[in-house]
């Protein structure tokens, strides 16, 4: 029984990496596009607006803890918010204006 459970669990998994797989093929496809009539700046204001009501309708809609952290955690937050998104993210989306999405 604890095989079954491991295995629906793995092919889980596999599903949910596929279809992030897939979103994203279509986030940079759409973004390539919107890029080339853009600015970078206004391009990652909707960009970070629309992510921002996105988790914050699935927090509410979770009815998850939004504010009870504690400051570490919230100095852990704000790391995030700056290496990975504001400089990667940022670069990603900056350099699809002039990398191709297709061959």
């Amino acid at each position: 029984m604890q095989k079954i459970v491991k295995n629906c669990t793995e092919f889980v998994g596999i599903i949910l990496a596929l279809i992030g797989a897939i979103f994203g093929g279509v986030y940079f496809t759409i973004g390539r596009v919107v890029r080339d009539k853009i600015e970078l700046k206004d391009y990652m204001l909707l960009t970070y607006f629309f992510a921002a009501i996105t988790t914050l309708v699935l927090v509410i809609s979770m009815k998850l803890n939004l504010f009870n952290y504690k400051l570490q955690t919230w100095m852990f937050f704000l790391l995030l918010a700056i290496v990975p998104m504001l400089v990667g993210h940022t670069l990603l989306n900056y350099t699809l204006r002039y990398v191709k999405v297709f061959p």
